[in-house]
């Protein structure tokens, strides 16, 4: 098919997984004491034990958006070539750049109104996001247009449940991610709290729990509990250095409901730094309501 399927380094995909599968990628940026780095999208290359240590130890990251000159100049390489677009985007429930590729798909749409340049808001982030792009290839390689891809994935995101825990509350709570101010009282009392992506693709709070374990318990329940077809989807593990719980939680969802493949990679920087160390995050396909369970 003549159109480039585009994403952005939050859907945290592999970069061989992405060249494999002919997807662009445009990198989030982020700051580290003043100093603007660019993800290099190999997970592989990401040494996101360090990084999530020295965040632990007070490391300062700084998060920007892709901003609408970036995305100009990443789309209008593809159109020079002739291409269509199908980009996938972040959430524009916890991110402005969404809004920021509609505006350069708009702007760019008068220069080259033969193109076509289709912006799909994923509702999620993280391997959220990357389980959208992976469908988006499926699809692709089915032979579908430009325009069925789209509006299938339009519906295929309500279908996407992102659940996860964090050690802290704290750095959701300062970047506005959520609105409940819980993280002091909660660290104080050992307790874990587990949140969802809802139907805006907005962070929601979903349970409070006693234990690291009881969140990684409660994780593989609602996963088995709400899961489609479990045998023949990928299911996705994100973690910002703690592999033992993302071991844990993967060997639970075995044990109930094996899928048939599942994906465990580091959380990106970006996403990673409004999560805080230790988290940990679980994406699976399930009904068209999922997202209100």
């Amino acid at each position: 098919m003549n159109y480039r399927l585009i994403t952005d380094s939050s859907a945290n995909l592999p970069l061989k997984m992405l060249e494999n599968n002919n997807v662009s990628c445009i990198s989030l940026p982020f700051c580290i004491g003043g100093k603007k780095e660019m993800f290099c999208q190999d997970v592989k290359k990401f040494d996101a034990k360090r990084y999530y240590e020295r965040l632990k130890n007070g490391l300062k990251i700084t998060t920007s958006q892709i901003g609408p000159e970036e995305y100009i100049k990443h789309f209008e390489d593809v159109l020079k070539e002739g291409q269509d677009i199908l980009y996938l985007s972040m959430s524009s429930g916890v991110s402005g750049t969404y809004n920021n590729a509609v505006f350069a798909a708009n702007e760019l749409k008068e220069k080259y109104p033969e193109r076509k340049i289709l912006v799909l808001d994923t509702k999620a982030s993280s391997l959220g996001e990357g389980l959208i792009v992976l469908h988006a290839i499926e699809n692709r390689d089915k032979g579908l247009s430009i325009e069925d891809n789209y509006n299938e994935l339009t519906e295929y995101v309500d279908s996407m449940y992102a659940v996860f825990t964090v050690d802290s509350p704290e750095p959701l709570e300062k970047s506005g991610r959520v609105k409940e101010k819980c993280g002091i009282i909660d660290n104080v009392l050992g307790i874990k709290n587990i949140f969802k992506g809802n139907i805006d693709g907005k962070i929601e709070p979903l349970r409070k729990v006693r234990s690291s374990r009881k969140a990684i318990e409660y994780m593989a329940e609602k996963y088995n509990s709400l899961v489609k077809d479990a045998k023949n989807q990928i299911v996705c593990i994100n973690h910002a250095n703690n592999e033992s719980g993302a071991r844990l939680l993967s060997s639970l969802i075995n044990r109930l409901n094996p899928p048939k493949k599942i994906l465990e990679v580091p959380y990106e920087p970006v996403t990673g730094a409004h999560v805080g160390s230790g988290a940990l995050a679980l994406y699976f396909i399930g009904d068209k309501q999922v997202r209100t369970k």
